[in-house]
């Protein structure tokens, strides 16, 4: 898992710096970035493999799969089963 304050020290910055340098640059936080890969990271999952919800939320390091389940449909609007299950998923696979 990515440390925010390994990451500001590795570019030489202070970890309120390097924030509002990638907040400046982005539009996000360095945080909101990183969740944001990692739920993309899921989705592509979702599409691409048959991986059960419970380890795709252990790979990436969630607590479990209700976590998991709660901050996807937080971004998408339906939770990770129902969007495997969608036509989305099938045009995307």
């Amino acid at each position: 898992r990515v440390d925010i304050t390994e990451l500001a020290r590795g570019t030489g910055f202070s970890r309120p710096y390097f924030h509002y340098l990638f907040k400046k640059a982005t539009g996000m936080s360095p945080l909101e970035f990183l969740n944001r890969k990692r739920l993309h990271e899921v989705e592509h999952l979702l599409v691409h493999t048959d991986m059960r919800i419970a380890e795709i939320a252990q790979k990436y390091s969630y607590t479990d799969q209700f976590h998991l389940s709660h901050v996807f449909k937080n971004r998408y609007g339906v939770s990770p089963l129902e969007y495997r299950r969608s036509e989305h998923c099938r045009i995307l696979a």
